[in-house]
């Protein structure tokens, strides 16, 4: 499913562009039990002071919840945002909009997903090389653009099913597990508890930016002509003659590559940096999506660079990189790509290790502190977690902001109507129950 995201182009021609609420993208949470490895007591190799008095603006709505549960979990999501503030600098509030309520009655989840969070807006940048990025409204916050901007009431916006057992404190008694009635297969399943806080602090990770925009385009469009291939998310109009499958006309342009996807390096030493330039390029005639693919496909350079990415993504844990430097941080590539979680995490190898957040999948009934504990850990994120957040842009807390162009010159409309455009983006990380 292609989902519609809002740019607004302002006066200065900076495009900033605004995530619709249905945007969704998979994470996918074990239940398996973890064994921790033995760990020798390391120092925290990264500074840590409180950022901000309130790094995160959090606003709770709680339809058919408790007052006194809708309050434990916004304190909850304020705890994880202090330990995240605690790590990266927040020098400027961060708005989060979550919404905790029933799965239930309106999308036959509540046996199987436990929350979601996305960017709510970004805005593309002009790298140092001219090429345009896109970065999260979050994140743009805690820098230092060179032209005014209009954000968004939220940076961050997500649910959680409140019809899951949740662990709102790290010292409250464990809850008893909740029997619920699968709507689709009728069978009972039996729901553990997880802490919500540490659900929170991977959620509201995934919102400020650490995740992968890159789309495999036969699970999106439910029939691409050809498999195996990953490109960005295409632009999108609302105007003129609209395509009757999508509801949307295409200009025949790709976005630009978010902050995170710069730093992936394949294992040849192949960057997606290189393979973004390539879609850059591309252009086709405007009009549906089926056209726009088709146009894609029947591109040789175009098609390859997508093709490299996806090979490059279900290459298998270890041989996809975050590269820092000379840093190598293993990303999640699985053989069989699975949308919204290939790319976006850390290899599932490192849940055992102080990088545990990120990790696709993580254990139930095990807390927070207990995880940091058993990882000697520096607080909720690891060493490359940190090193991660400070290369999309984050600062480390003792560190000047940078400064960042903003690209005035970035009008994808040019090349269709000038109307308002949209644009397909899967930036919202849910976890659900395998």
């Amino acid at each position: 499913m292609i989902s519609a995201l809002l740019p607004l182009v302002f006066a200065q021609k900076i495009t900033r562009i605004d995530v619709s609420h249905d945007v969704l993208t998979k994470d996918l949470y074990s239940s398996s039990v973890v064994e921790f490895p033995a760990f020798d007591a390391k120092p925290d190799p990264f500074p840590r002071k409180a950022s901000i008095a309130e790094p995160f603006s959090i606003s709770m709505y709680c339809p058919g919840v408790s007052t006194a549960d809708c309050d434990k979990a916004k304190a909850a999501l304020q705890r994880a945002g202090q330990r995240i503030a605690s790590q990266i600098q927040i020098n400027t509030p961060v708005n989060i909009n979550f919404t905790f309520h029933s799965f239930c009655p309106d999308n036959n989840l509540c046996t199987t997903r436990l929350g979601q969070a996305r960017a709510a807006s970004y805005f593309v940048v002009k790298d140092v090389d001219n090429s345009y990025v896109t970065y999260p409204s979050a994140l743009l916050k805690q820098l230092k653009p060179d032209k005014a901007l209009q954000y968004r009431s939220f940076d961050i916006i997500g649910d959680f099913n409140s019809q899951w057992p949740w662990k709102f404190t790290q010292t409250e008694p464990d809850p008893a597990p909740v029997t619920l009635v699968d709507t689709e297969t009728g069978r009972q399943i039996t729901l553990e508890y997880f802490d919500f806080e540490l659900v929170a602090a991977h959620e509201i990770t995934h919102g400020l930016g650490f995740y992968s925009g890159m789309l495999n385009y036969n699970d999106a469009t439910q029939g691409a002509a050809l498999k195996g291939y990953l490109a960005p998310l295409p632009f999108m109009t609302d105007s003129g003659n609209l395509d009757d499958a999508t509801g949307f006309k295409y200009p025949g342009v790709f976005q630009p590559l978010n902050v995170f996807d710069q730093f992936i390096t394949a294992a040849d030493g192949t960057t997606f940096k290189t393979l973004g330039k390539t879609f850059a390029a591309f252009k086709s005639s405007p009009g549906t999506l089926g056209n726009f693919i088709t146009s894609f496909e029947a591109t040789k350079d175009s098609l390859a660079a997508g093709q490299k990415a996806f090979l490059a993504g279900t290459s298998g844990d270890g041989n996809l990189n975050f590269v820092v430097g000379n840093t190598k941080i293993p990303l999640s590539s699985p053989l069989a790509f699975k949308s919204g979680s290939s790319l976006s995490h850390v290899q599932q190898s490192a849940n055992t290790s102080a990088n545990f957040l990120m990790t696709p999948a993580i254990a139930d009934k095990i807390g927070l502190d207990a995880y940091i504990n058993q990882t000697q850990a520096p607080g909720v994120y690891g060493p490359n977690i940190v090193r991660i957040m400070n290369a999309i842009g984050y600062p480390a807390v003792d560190d000047t902001p940078k400064a960042v162009t903003m690209a005035t010159d970035f009008n994808p409309s040019s090349k269709s109507s000038a109307s308002k455009m949209t644009v397909s983006l899967l930036a919202v990380v849910f976890f659900m129950l395998q």
